[in-house]
């Protein structure tokens, strides 16, 4: 059995390799590892002032420029899928519990956005009608 001593160390070591890689926790360094394996390589042109922005934002968080660009693609891609589904419930096309599943959200976090979007509460008149008639006991 290891000392207190030596787990501290051992421990010490795996942050100090989670910050060194440029990863915030030792569990998101380990949740990188397994799942770097499922990681491809792409690559991209991008404008000199967006390059700077990513050198200047991976500088002052002290990691490296590959991790600031999986996490802007990866909030991109879930702001992309927000919007879209917003847009499909804004026409009425799909149901609060689709747009969350297509959103990757919960239904809470659809109902917040909706409200933050201004977009009303997707509802049909037979529903209106349904719940008066309910409500007046009708």
């Amino acid at each position: 059995m290891k000392s207190r001593i030596e787990q501290d160390s051992e421990i010490n070591r795996f942050c100090f390799c989670a910050r060194f890689l440029g990863v915030s926790t030792p569990e998101k360094l380990i949740y990188d590892l397994i799942n770097c394996t499922r990681m491809e390589t792409i690559s991209s042109r991008v404008d000199k002032e967006i390059l700077e922005e990513l050198e200047r934002i991976s500088k002052k968080r002290g990691v490296d420029r590959s991790v600031v660009i999986r996490e802007m693609l990866r909030e991109g891609v879930k702001e992309f899928k927000l919007k879209e589904a917003l847009e499909l419930l804004r026409e009425r096309k799909i149901t609060v519990w689709r747009a969350a599943e297509m959103a990757g959200a919960t239904y809470r976090e659809i109902l917040d956005s909706l409200r933050q979007h201004n977009i009303p509460f997707p509802v049909t008149i037979e529903e209106i009608r349904r719940e008066i008639k309910e409500i007046s006991g009708d």
